[in-house]
């Protein structure tokens, strides 16, 4: 991640609204992210959540499941950990995290959209390291409708410079498929909730081949 995501972060994470922080405004999003993952979340889980941010999404499953390891780059992010009682917190790049542990559950939402492709692949690797043969996971993230959209100027909605890689999601299943089975989920979102026609919310779900 460059000096600039570096930055942006830190500062975002001094917003003491999660759903301000991290998704910039308050919407119906957080209720379908929810929706989809504890479909897929069982008791018994131990769960990875990369990106956790301010815990918006952590705040709603911990009840639902065993263990949640949540890691961020932001220490003020992965400090909030502690509200939950069955969690634990890394501070750690999401690309570099890997430990000898096997989730049964590793969910990362909205964090591809700061990576270029070579981090998501190597997050991706890194992963599958930390997979067993029933293990399921996650992604969210904004993507490119047709193709790779990049943004780099001023948001009124941010207030302030934005920059986000909106991968074309069929590349970005390109590169999750070299690993796993992959499906693709693309109208979970309503319309309402998307802003741009050339860009949309995307859910993967992946498993092992």
């Amino acid at each position: 991640m460059d000096n600039y995501f570096s930055k942006f972060w830190k500062k975002r994470s001094l917003i003491g609204n999660p759903d301000i922080s991290s998704h910039y405004k308050k919407d119906e999003a957080i209720k379908y992210d929810y929706k989809f993952v504890k479909k897929r979340l069982k008791k018994h889980h131990t769960v990875l959540d990369l990106g956790c941010g301010p815990m918006r999404l952590v705040s709603k499953i911990s009840k639902h499941c065993k263990h949640i390891d949540c890691v961020d780059f932001q220490k003020k992010y992965v400090s909030t950990h502690k509200k939950y009682n069955n969690t634990k917190g890394y501070v750690s790049n999401v690309q570099d995290f890997i430990i000898k542990k096997k989730y049964d559950l590793i969910i990362i939402f909205g964090v591809f959209t700061f990576f270029n492709k070579r981090q998501i692949y190597k997050t991706i690797k890194n992963i599958e390291k930390m997979t067993h043969i029933k293990s399921k996971i996650l992604i969210k993230d904004q993507c490119g409708v047709k193709r790779d959209v990049f943004i780099d100027k001023h948001s009124d909605v941010v207030g302030s410079r934005y920059k986000a890689f909106y991968h074309y999601y069929k590349s970005s299943n390109k590169i999750f498929s070299k690993k796993f089975k992959t499906r693709i989920f693309t109208k979970l979102y309503p319309k309402r909730l998307n802003k741009f026609k050339n860009t949309k919310t995307v859910f993967f779900e992946l498993k092992k081949n």
